[in-house]
């Protein structure tokens, strides 16, 4: 679908406001939606720790193809997850800030 649109969440939203009469922001929604399943998780005991990659993913570089000999370490996984949690407005360790849960009207969740 993306093809389809020149700025995808805005386009799409008000696609959707067309054929259901909602006003929604999808890409809010979207955020909403991955911060809410992450406080279930978080509910769940999940830890920092919790977000890696199997050990043959970092372990074991790549066998064929452009790529072959490439591999992934633990340090480069943690400043990948580090920009991640950043870009999501989250903590360091991966919490959700209660004023980013106040910004998404999920304030009542925490």
């Amino acid at each position: 679908m993306r093809r389809c649109f020149d700025d995808f969440y805005p386009e799409a939203s008000e696609l959707y406001q067309l054929v259901t009469g909602w006003d929604v922001d999808l890409q809010q929604a979207g955020e909403r939606i991955t911060n809410v399943k992450k406080l279930f998780n978080v509910r769940e005991g999940w830890q920092r720790a919790d977000d890696t990659l199997p050990p043959r993913v970092l372990d074991e570089a790549l066998p064929t193809g452009v790529a072959s000999g490439t591999t992934l370490s633990r340090d480069e996984l943690g400043g990948m997850i580090a920009s991640y949690y950043e870009a999501r407005g989250w903590t360091p360790e991966g919490q959700i800030p209660g004023a980013k849960l106040e910004e998404l009207g999920l304030g009542a969740l925490t």
